[in-house]
């Protein structure tokens, strides 16, 4: 069963990362590196938000068909804090359960690191899900519209196709 379900999410995945597909995001590429470069021209002590931008515009336009524009942008924000959350839940030491796994049996009360993950899971998942919601509106093409209409996610819950179409944007972040 999860080898099944492994596969079912890699052929998801790999439908927007083929060669073939990849040739088809070079317009979105040219686009925010034009943008990076006039904004860099702009201000060229403000490189490393400009980068920043850039990297998450091209992911979330590919992912959502939805451009970041201004660095300033709310979905960039919940972005850096899913990543500050993933740093801080990760942090080697960081959790006695890491040392002694015996201790996953304590309840939650006595849990830091289960009510910490619960919050952090309820966020991303509440993000993930508006953002798909929002990009199946959207005007134009985007992953989330090709992972709703592909065969492999027919079945899946909104949530794990959700998950999915964030896996090939951490390649860009």
């Amino acid at each position: 069963m999860r080898g099944e379900m492994w596969n079912t999410h890699y052929r998801l995945q790999s439908t927007v990362l083929s060669p073939r597909m990849s040739q088809k995001y070079k317009p979105v590429q040219d686009l925010e590196s034009k943008h990076l470069v006039q904004a860099l021209l702009r201000k060229p002590d403000d490189f490393s938000r400009q980068f920043h931008r850039y990297s998450a515009s091209l992911a979330f336009s590919l992912a959502y068909g939805k451009r970041l524009v201004t660095a300033h942008e709310k979905e960039l924000q919940a972005i850096d804090a899913i990543m500050r959350n993933f740093t801080e839940a990760g942090a080697v030491g960081r959790w006695w359960v890491d040392i002694f796994p015996i201790l996953d049996i304590l309840p939650r009360y006595f849990a830091e690191w289960k009510r910490i993950s619960t919050k952090f899971h309820k966020y991303e998942s509440e993000l993930h899900i508006t953002n798909l919601n929002a990009a199946w509106e959207q005007k134009g093409w985007n992953w989330a519209k090709l992972y709703k209409d592909s065969p492999f996610s027919q079945g899946m819950p909104d949530l794990e196709v959700g998950y999915d179409r964030t896996c090939p944007c951490l390649l860009y972040w």
